[in-house]
């Protein structure tokens, strides 16, 4: 399997964290689907630049534009709205109030 290096202190890949936060096995699929049509692997790949709050893209299941992978990632439809309201809900868990500012950057 491929690790790739983390992009900053305090990085954590995602599904790793989504697993530490005891999401379900079925949601675990979910996340996991939105994260490759998101086509991300860490959190600061679905931050801003400074680490400090969840893009908008991401948080509403859109792929930011202005970030380029190297990484030849497998096609994946976007999934359904469904999908997304779990990747929310799983968010939600890592932010404050306002559902997009980390709680821990």
């Amino acid at each position: 399997f491929l690790e790739l290096p983390l992009a900053r202190e305090n990085d954590q890949y995602l599904m790793i964290l989504f697993q530490q936060l005891g999401v379900s096995q079925t949601e675990m699929q979910q996340l996991n689907y939105g994260r490759l049509f998101l086509q991300v692997t860490t959190v600061s790949d679905i931050t801003t630049g400074d680490g400090t709050q969840i893009l908008e893209s991401a948080a509403k299941g859109g792929r930011c534009k202005s970030r380029t992978s190297n990484i030849e990632w497998p096609i994946q439809p976007r999934p359904s709205e469904k999908f997304w309201t779990t990747w929310r809900q799983t968010l939600s868990l890592i932010t404050g109030r306002n559902k997009r500012t980390l709680k821990q950057p």
